[in-house]
């Protein structure tokens, strides 16, 4: 529970707000992530929040029972270097074109 806490003051949302998501914020300062792994949090959306805070240097992306619907055109954009982008058990019915980046090189894309 100590991480929580930090992760919560770190991104000044109260621990209500925390839980109700995700806060991409806190992810900024993590210039050299290589992989994203996301389980069984609530994410409806992804879209600017994520993309604006999100380093492009990501080359793996996963998200699992995260009740996600909608991913906002260009999210994907700017992360040239995924190699994998996987949505497990999630709640997409629509994926579009303008969400990826071009050329869009993935090895992986699992939805």
């Amino acid at each position: 529970m100590s991480w929580m806490k930090f992760r919560v003051i770190a991104s000044g949302q109260s621990l209500e707000q925390f839980l109700e998501g995700v806060v991409w914020k806190i992810l900024e300062p993590l210039a050299h992530l290589r992989i994203l792994n996301i389980y069984f949090n609530k994410i409806k959306t992804l879209g600017e929040d994520f993309k604006t805070y999100t380093t492009k240097e990501l080359q793996q992306i996963t998200f699992h029972g995260t009740e996600t619907t909608l991913i906002k055109p260009g999210t994907f954009v700017e992360f040239t270097k995924l190699s994998k982008i996987a949505m497990d058990n999630c709640k997409l019915t629509e994926l579009t074109r303008d969400i990826f980046p071009v050329p869009f090189n993935v090895q992986i894309l699992h939805f």
